[in-house]
């Protein structure tokens, strides 16, 4: 009776286990599927958006080939017309373009006043943490082996790819929890303040030890647990 117990044991645990490794790796390849998904729409979103683009552009310039016929600059190579055009088109978006480095998806157009305007609409200041890849250099600079970093709103996937890139030192590793960190990254949101009370409470401090700021809208601080007899201020 006992080997039977302990048989009807062993397969349920091992049916069990079948169930859940199914489940992981169904859960794995579905990620994977609409990761692969999401690629496909999103290149021909792109190609689609530079279609429009190139037609709109192609308009424009016939247009002002017109205009330039029908006044004084009727003697000006349709060359310079497509270059004038070209520059004043390209000129708007390699600017913002140039600015919005390393802070990517954290800049907005002056159409909504920029990235201190868009904070005062509540219009999200970063996503999924992608700003922690701006404070890399002084996470290097300040993180020592065995400390660890609580990195908040930062994907996992992106603090690794942050490792396999050379970017960040594989010595400075995640820590899950406020409690279990040296240091600690906040993502400025609203809806996350409570995060941030978290760190104060746990660290026993509001002094940041670093500030990411983008055109003086702040999107990120770093804390540190404060060195016994130490006067850590933000720099």
């Amino acid at each position: 009776m006992r080997h039977v117990r302990l048989t009807v044991i062993v397969c349920v645990v091992l049916i069990c286990g079948s169930f859940t490794a199914a489940a992981l790796l169904q859960m794995r390849n579905d990620r994977a599927h609409a990761l692969s998904q999401a690629q496909v729409y999103e290149v021909r979103r792109a190609g689609d958006v530079a279609a429009f683009a190139g037609v709109g552009f192609d308009v424009t310039v016939s247009k002002l080939k017109e205009l330039a016929r029908a006044s004084r600059l009727s003697r000006l190579p349709s060359s310079i017309v497509e270059a004038a055009a070209f520059v004043a088109v390209v000129a708007a978006p390699l600017a913002e373009t140039i600015h919005s480095h390393p802070w990517g998806l954290s800049n907005y157009t002056p159409l909504v006043g920029g990235a201190p305007g868009a904070a005062s609409l509540g219009l999200n200041r970063q996503f999924w943490g992608f700003t922690t890849g701006a404070v890399v250099d002084w996470l290097n600079e300040h993180v020592k082996p065995g400390q660890s970093v609580f990195i908040h709103d930062t994907a996992g996937d992106a603090w690794e790819m942050l490792h396999r890139d050379g970017r960040l030192a594989t010595y400075v590793q995640a820590a899950w929890s406020v409690q279990s960190s040296t240091f600690a990254l906040y993502h400025h949101e609203e809806h996350m303040e409570g995060v941030e009370y978290q760190i104060w409470t746990v660290y026993g401090t509001s002094a940041p030890a670093h500030i990411g700021a983008y055109d003086v809208c702040r999107l990120f601080t770093c804390m540190r647990i404060p060195l016994r007899g130490s006067d850590e201020r933000c720099r």
